[in-house]
């Protein structure tokens, strides 16, 4: 009897711990109010994009670059490029990033990026060097090419 009380116990462990390993992550609600995305390394350059809602259809854009990168933006621009990227973030699921901060410490030279996506309420924060969540090479190809039009 004390064999069939351990093991059903460790089967309802087993399945406890498998359903939360796979919980759901939900898309944040609402409009994406700010987002912040940087990307480079040290030697290869360094660049940082800040989008933030404002009234009227209207956000703000902020964009520097560092060592070499030549990027210099403080303006105003339609906020419908927020929605674009927060198309991006949900079709790929970057809420699941949420948290993410892996570094790989043996590569001296590597590149990192930081993202910070605020919806309000909900927030999304993730940053790495040498090490990247599921789907990164997809959001950073799409974000890179929505960031860039940005420049006139």
């Amino acid at each position: 009897m004390k064999k069939i009380i351990l093991t059903l116990i460790s089967i309802l462990l087993v399945l406890a711990f498998g359903a939360a390993c796979t919980k759901k992550v939900e898309a944040p609600q609402g409009p994406l109010q700010s987002f912040h995305y940087e990307f480079g390394s040290y030697n290869g350059g360094y660049w940082a994009y800040t989008l933030t809602r404002e009234k009227e259809g209207k956000a703000h854009l902020l964009a520097k670059g560092m060592n070499g990168v030549d990027l210099n933006l403080d303006e105003e621009i339609d906020s419908k490029t927020l929605d674009q990227i927060a198309d991006i973030l949900d079709k790929n699921k970057v809420a699941a990033w949420n948290g993410f901060n892996e570094r790989d410490n043996a590569i001296l030279d590597g590149y990192g990026f930081s993202l910070k996506a605020d919806y309000g309420e909900e927030k999304i924060e993730a940053s790495g060097y040498m090490k990247y969540p599921k789907n990164y090479q997809i959001v950073h190809d799409s974000l890179v090419e929505i960031l860039n039009g940005l420049q006139k």
